[in-house]
């Protein structure tokens, strides 16, 4: 509900392709390197023009690829480390509609990416064949997103009222931090069959600080850094082998929420998350093994209710149906 009316937006994502390639070369029986390939972080949501909240967010977008070259080394028989880097490309693309004084609204968009850098180190400990603990730190990773933006549909009055307060020409600051984290996970074999795994993971979402974009009819816009809260998450999950060649996992994580309902956006809607996953591996040979699983996550009902006065509007409202599937499927061989 939005005191200047419209829809609830609609399905704000759809169909999202994705994919990954990982690679590790044993230079020794100790020493190994390894490259991973794919998106570590964001997410892209479009609501429809007309909806209650066009003047906070049409479209969001947020999407990284990264590149994480690393080197792990084992000392002795119970204790190995690792160190990596990350090398993360970084892309925003974010659309608000703009009050005009009279007529349809405008809307304002900025797009642009970045390169940022940053490290990540592991240590694992074996202290029996069945039971491995470890713990990894990966570091924050800036973003500095900078762009005039672009300006479309403003009506006679509000371009007059922009020029005049200078908005066109004008660089806005959309930096964002990649938030750091630590992660502590266990393995251990119940059986030759079963072992169970399980994690605690700590993310900096106090450093995130996703800005906000604001475009108002009086020619005024700026950018608000959301206090964004540290998250705790926990997972626990098992691994089975039915019967060679077939092994099925299955696990459950909870994140808790970085977000209060009088902080939260519709432009980056996350509440807490609980997923719950499945999935089944086939090894074809001693090389060669085939995996397909499945993801169901819960991003709770992300309540909401922002105030930017008469001209935006005030919006209340939750999402009903807040809810992500996720299908992999995945191939690994031995050279």
């Amino acid at each position: 509900g939005d005191s200047r009316g419209g829809g609830d937006g609609g399905n704000a994502q759809g169909f999202a392709p994705g994919g990954a390639l990982y690679g590790v070369y044993s230079a020794t029986p100790d020493l190994k390197f390894g490259l991973s390939l794919g998106s570590y972080f964001g997410g892209s949501l479009q609501y429809q023009d007309n909806w209650s909240g066009r003047f906070y967010s049409t479209k969001s977008e947020l999407l990284t690829f990264g590149a994480f070259p690393t080197a792990a080394y084992r000392i002795n028989r119970w204790l190995s480390v690792g160190v990596g880097a990350q090398i993360l490309y970084g892309k925003i693309n974010e659309k608000v509609a703009v009050p005009n004084v009279t007529g349809a609204d405008g809307s304002f968009q900025v797009d642009q990416s970045d390169v940022g850098y940053g490290g990540m180190a592991g240590v694992l400990l074996q202290p029996t064949r069945t039971t491995r603990f470890g713990v990894t730190y990966l570091s924050q990773v800036d973003f500095k997103f900078k762009d005039t933006g672009e300006l479309t549909g403003a009506g006679p009055i509000l371009t007059t009222l922009l020029q005049r307060r200078g908005f066109t020409g004008k660089k806005i600051d959309l930096s964002i931090t990649v938030p750091q984290q630590v992660m502590a996970s266990a393995y251990h074999e119940l059986t030759d069959r079963l072992a169970i795994v399980a994690n605690v993971d700590w993310q900096d979402w106090s450093q995130f600080g996703e800005p906000e974009i604001q475009v108002n009819s009086v020619g005024r816009r700026r950018t608000l850094n959301l206090n964004y809260d540290d998250t705790w998450g926990f997972a626990l999950g098992a691994q089975y082998k039915l019967a060679d060649p077939w092994t099925w996992s299955v696990g459950f994580a909870y994140d808790t929420s970085p977000l209060s309902h009088s902080q939260r956006t519709p432009a980056i809607p996350l509440d807490q998350q609980w997923r719950v996953g499945t999935g089944l591996e086939y090894r074809l040979s001693q090389k060669l093994s085939l995996g397909l699983a499945y993801e169901y996550l819960n991003l709770g009902d992300a309540s909401l209710s922002r105030d930017r006065g008469p001209v935006a509007g005030k919006l209340d409202g939750k999402y009903s149906t807040n809810e992500v599937h996720f299908v992999d499927f995945t191939i690994s061989y031995k050279f």
